[in-house]
């Protein structure tokens, strides 16, 4: 058994997974207004998708089972095993890439007349559609 492999399961029994420095240190670097990261590690996640009418839902990371990235419609689809969720918005390639590290923890839809003001390349969600899978 390697040293390597100790350490971890004694970081494991300790209730301290790993190295949890990167994951701080990117979230640190992730400050968005219109969506919340975690961060630190936890072993359960969620995410919650919240209208612009104050509808909200969460659901599981361990339910995505798959997400898809249309740069020409400016559209994220992800698949849950019970919902799709479609956003549809501005600069969408970093949430893409956050969703693949399970980072966002909140996302919030923002009217469109809010698009002129954004940040160059921040994500701006502007619609979440959330269909019940049959």
């Amino acid at each position: 058994m390697s040293q390597n492999f100790k350490d971890r399961y004694n970081q494991f029994l300790d209730g301290d997974p790993g190295n949890q420095d990167n994951l701080k240190e990117e979230a640190e670097k992730k400050e968005h207004p219109y969506i919340d990261y975690y961060d630190q590690y936890q072993p359960t996640r969620n995410i919650c998708f919240i209208q612009r009418n104050g509808q909200r839902i969460f659901l599981n990371y361990n339910y995505l089972v798959s997400c898809e990235y249309i740069p020409e419609q400016n559209r994220i689809i992800a698949s849950f095993t019970t919902h799709t969720v479609t956003l549809t918005g501005l600069f969408l390639e970093s949430l893409f890439q956050d969703l693949m590290r399970y980072l966002p923890r909140e996302i919030n839809s923002v009217d469109e007349r809010y698009n002129s003001i954004a940040d160059a390349n921040q994500p701006v969600v502007n619609e979440i559609k959330i269909d019940r899978e049959k």
